[in-house]
């Protein structure tokens, strides 16, 4: 999963929606391509001073495999936490590149209301709009939109599979709503290891393939589970009573 984020001069954000940014789900993949180069060659282009010009970007990636373990154990982070941690680093590390964030606008992931509330207490100096659908509201979010899209198709294209027997490449967009991707899962699917590392495991797809597919696993000492409930510190550090040593 990619996550971006894009800044520019309050003075030129109006000029981006005539440079055609748009929801990058909407873009075909030539016009996304070309907008991106163009970001790019602003992002390169510098005065003497090193102040960036026109606009920047940065881009977080984080890998399937981060994901699921996160997802899947215990005391799991769920994505909306995953992607509210990201879209926090990503301002904090345009501020550190010294650009001066006076507005931000971000895609809502879960309410937004609660999400605008939990980044305006990390950032109480800078006003913050959280909107659903902001991709296709405010140009600027869809130029990272456009950024985070382009590099998650390149990645794609070139993955390197870490397992060691021939896979196929053959999983079209990589989203769980493509049958492309559908089958290429169930053509792929371990019935002891599950799903190569380039899948996250805790889709649901993953979930119902694997229950219907895999092999059953029985474990002879099941793990004693905390209590559900616990006080949340115990919880969220994994910390249960232990009885033998």
């Amino acid at each position: 999963m990619i996550y971006g984020c894009a800044y520019v001069a309050v003075s030129n954000k109006e000029i981006l929606a005539k440079m055609g940014f748009a929801d990058s789900k909407v873009l075909n993949e030539a016009k996304r391509d070309a907008l991106y180069d163009r970001i790019r060659r602003f992002q390169n282009d510098k005065e003497d001073s090193g102040k960036l010009i026109d606009i920047g970007y940065i881009i977080d990636v984080i890998e399937p495999e981060h994901l699921s373990g996160k997802m899947s154990r215990i005391g799991k982070i769920n994505l909306n936490a995953i992607s509210h941690d990201s879209a926090a680093g990503l301002i904090q590390k345009a501020l550190d590149r010294g650009a001066n964030i006076t507005e931000v606008f971000v895609d809502a992931v879960g309410p937004p209301a609660k999400y605008q509330a939990k980044l305006k207490s990390q950032f109480p100096d800078i006003e913050i709009k959280v909107s659903n659908k902001a991709d296709s509201l405010f140009p600027i979010v869809s130029a990272a939109s456009i950024c985070a899209k382009v590099i998650r198709d390149s990645r794609l294209k070139n993955w390197q599979f870490k397992e060691r027997k021939t896979i196929s490449s053959d999983f079209n967009s990589g989203y769980p709503s493509d049958p492309q991707t559908k089958k290429w899962m169930e053509e792929t699917l371990d019935p002891i290891f599950g799903f190569p590392s380039l899948v996250r495991f805790s889709w649901k797809n993953c979930d119902l393939m694997l229950k219907k597919n895999a092999a059953d696993v029985k474990w002879e000492e099941e793990m004693n589970l905390p209590p559900k409930n616990r006080a949340k510190y115990f919880s969220d550090m994994n910390l249960y009573r232990v009885s033998n040593f």
